[in-house]
């Protein structure tokens, strides 16, 4: 009777540990399966989001501007660039020696010749005022376009909102996509921008696929420096950069992304992007300075 009772016990408990490694099995396996899927979702988001940036990329690259040195364009801003526009100060760096020439500045007559004409011959916009960033750690709206001094200014570059903005609405969709397949719904995106522009969510999405994409070659230990990729100033860069990486540095710039870099939990995910988001609102400054990083970012990315 002892004997037969164990031979059940022992039988019961064979089966129960079966059925424990059974479904234990089952579940590391869906939660690969969930995980997988997930990370599908995100890789399909982001491909959605990018193939969306080229379409704005045209739109804007190509979009009509006005500048003080142009005076051949007053017909054309009389007819097609009714209502709110936004200026652009084009300036030289501190302590630039390049000489720009009148004509140089009149064939500026998009966004896209802009974008060029800076990269070209080392030029900045308030825009790229890191003054702005460093001080934007405060959750209040920094959105002010006239952070400039007009006397700094060798052209100044008048750029229509309203067409900005419809250029960038499908990309703001797409970067609220990109969030949700990272677990975040409207709530959580309108806590994150507190109160700012919704098209800070293409810089922002730009900045957290540079953070994340970490694939690339680096042998320097140096802070911001290290998390980029990128060796210190006084080092022979020796590095390959992700593309994604490489010109979101150039188009949105270091201060923003390496936020981004490295993050754990959902809760400490959200306090990374709040806090990027600020610097995002600093930096930019509106919608027309998104447009003009997208331009930028575009620009880059096609030439790698």
């Amino acid at each position: 009777m002892n004997t037969t009772l164990k031979k059940i016990i022992k039988g019961t408990l064979a089966i129960f540990v079966i059925k424990l490694v059974i479904v234990g099995g089952l579940f590391v396996f869906q939660s690969c399966q969930s995980e997988n899927v997930n990370n599908e979702n995100t890789e399909e988001a982001k491909t959605g989001f990018l193939s969306s940036l080229k379409l704005s990329n045209l739109n804007l690259n190509t979009l009509p501007i006005t500048n003080s040195k142009n005076t051949k364009n007053e017909g054309f801003m009389a007819r097609d660039m009714q209502g709110t526009t936004e200026t652009v100060c084009l300036q030289l760096f501190d302590g630039s020696e390049e000489t720009i020439t009148d004509e140089i500045l009149e064939n500026i007559n998009t966004i896209g010749q802009l974008i060029d004409t800076k990269t070209n011959y080392n030029l900045m916009t308030q825009f790229d005022n890191d003054d702005n960033i460093n001080n934007s750690d405060s959750s209040e709206n920094n959105e002010d376009t006239a952070d400039y001094d007009i006397e700094d200014c060798i052209a100044l570059i008048e750029i229509p909102l309203q067409p900005v903005v419809d250029a960038l609405e499908p990309l703001v969709l797409d970067a609220k996509d990109y969030f949700y397949s990272q677990g975040f719904n409207d709530n959580d995106l309108n806590e994150i921008l507190e109160g700012n522009d919704e098209t800070y969510l293409v810089s922002l999405a730009v900045a957290t696929m540079a953070g994340e994409n970490q694939d690339y070659v680096f042998n320097k230990n140096n802070n911001v420096n290290f998390l980029l990729g990128i060796e210190s100033a006084n080092a022979t860069t020796s590095m390959l950069m992700n593309p994604i990486a490489a010109c979101a540095l150039q188009a949105i710039g270091a201060d923003v992304i390496v936020n981004l870099a490295i993050y754990g939990t959902k809760a400490l995910k959200k306090h990374a992007l709040k806090k990027a988001i600020r610097k995002i609102a600093a930096k930019f400054l509106g919608p027309i300075g998104v447009a003009i990083a997208v331009v930028e970012f575009g620009i880059c990315m096609a030439t790698q």
